[in-house]
């Protein structure tokens, strides 16, 4: 993220941008090929774009692939399936996105899985990490090893969030239960093996073939927080900052809060959490369920699920405390509007925002309320949206919001988007959507997912 100035104002005057179009790149079917896509992508150097479907797949427990750009323009892309969850040791329905290594070999969490551990609600396990390895020449299948196996007590269980690594290969990610004791923060989401944990995956020795695990932290409920659902981001300095969705303001809210976790200094072993904001139900926006994302002047921005008067999730800025000072400050750059009202903006964003080289924020809404009937009727609740804001001009105090495109409803096939968005280097975005495409296919015959493609949009590279 550059400078905060706006170079494109889609919905506005002085726009130079084309109307955006949307192209699905894949209808999932819900065979081996998976269903029910709920992560962000990842792309190679080639264009290629690799992610996660939580459902479906050869045993129906989620699958990785693989998205090959067609070879002429216009052309299909073609799918392949890079392995299919089995449900046992090796893990089950993925929810996070990918990260890549330079060998090109990919890691990321399943939710279940892992193996039969008492601590957990589910007989096979409570979640891994996991790598895929490239086929080597003359082999053509991917290989899956488990790096770790989570067991449902102090080590932690059910890792939501994909993965970030540091320069080291060292791996960090969070889960959303886990870490021992009862977590019972004021949302009454009693959990009774812990609040979730913050860990850490380091590579093997040479000579020595296992990951080790070290959870760096266990979160407390009311009072410090509480389910960590978003992925981490690193900064310079090796420090974390992530969100979690409860916990924070004890017994009026835990709304969630933004956290910092800062390394130990040198023959220290502990590393230090900081609450930098705690949602108190107040002020705008509660329940913040994705990763952050950070400009060059160390402020944080994010996303909020919902909102105590308004309900329909905001963009929330944090800058950090002048010096001398020890708060941060939060400015909430959007709320969106109510869920009840025939608004015509999306709510819930329930993943991370990404910015362009102008200061512009992209996101998606899960959800979009679409006109009313007839008069004295409740709007319809259905279908995901992207959107766009754009920084204040000079002299303008508020940014502006762009919708800039709303899934179409066919017959009963809805389209939900739980993913953050991607840039290509021409400014195209690419993401997933968890439901629509084939109508009729799936469990409620809302679709499988899909992957699609965002262009004229005015996202400057």
């Amino acid at each position: 993220m550059k400078r905060l100035i706006a170079v494109c104002l889609c919905a506005g005057i002085l726009s130079a941008c084309a109307n955006p179009a949307l192209t699905v790149l894949y209808r999932f079917k819900g065979g081996q090929d998976g269903g029910y896509p709920s992560s962000s992508l990842i792309m190679d150097k080639s264009g290629a774009l690799y992610g996660t479907t939580s459902g479906y797949g050869a045993s129906k427990h989620g699958t990785v692939f693989k998205l090959t750009p067609p070879a002429t323009t216009g052309g299909e892309w073609i799918e392949t399936m890079l392995y299919s969850f089995t449900g046992g040791n090796d893990g089950a329905n993925p929810l996070a996105a990918l990260i890549a290594d330079k060998s090109g070999a990919l890691f990321g969490t399943t939710y279940w899985g892992g193996g039969t551990d008492g601590n957990c609600s589910r007989s096979y396990g409570c979640g891994t990490v996991f790598e895929l390895i490239p086929p080597t020449q003359g082999q053509a299948a991917w290989s899956e090893k488990v790096i770790y196996r989570f067991q449902g007590g102090e080590d932690g269980a059910h890792p939501t969030a994909g993965l970030v690594a540091d320069a080291e290969g060292v791996l960090y990610g969070t889960t959303r239960d886990g870490g021992g004791g009862r977590c019972t923060p004021y949302t009454g989401n009693v959990r009774e093996t812990g609040c979730g944990t913050i860990f850490e995956l380091t590579p093997p020795a040479k000579g020595n073939a296992a990951w080790t695990e070290t959870v760096l932290y266990r979160f407390k409920g009311s009072g410090d927080g509480a389910y960590p659902n978003g992925p981490l981001i690193i900064d310079q300095g090796g420090a974390l900052y992530g969100t979690t969705s409860a916990g924070g303001v004890p017994w009026y809210c835990d709304c969630g809060t933004v956290f910092k976790l800062t390394p130990p200094e040198q023959g220290n072993a502990v590393w230090t959490k900081t609450l930098l904001y705690q949602f108190d139900g107040q002020s705008a926006g509660l329940f913040p369920h994705a990763s952050l994302i950070m400009d060059e002047s160390g402020a944080l921005y994010g996303t909020t699920m919902t909102n105590e008067t308004i309900r329909g999730g905001s963009v929330f800025k944090l800058t950090p405390p002048e010096k001398g000072q020890t708060a941060w400050t939060k400015t909430d750059l959007y709320l969106f509007k109510s869920s009840l009202v025939d608004s015509g903006d999306p709510i819930r964003p329930f993943a991370a925002i990404i910015a362009d080289h102008s200061g512009a924020l992209y996101g998606t809404g899960a959800l979009m309320r679409t006109a009313q009937v007839k008069a004295g009727t409740k709007p319809a609740l259905n279908n995901g949206a992207m959107f766009k804001l754009t920084p204040p001009r000079w002299g303008q105090p508020a940014w502006t919001e762009t919708v800039l495109f709303s899934f179409a409803r066919e017959g009963n096939n809805y389209v939900n988007t739980f993913s953050a968005l991607i840039a290509d280097k021409s400014g195209a975005l690419y993401g997933t959507a968890q439901t629509g495409g084939i109508l009729g296919a799936c469990i409620y015959g809302d679709g499988c997912g899909t992957v699609f493609k965002l262009t004229g949009t005015g996202f400057t590279p």
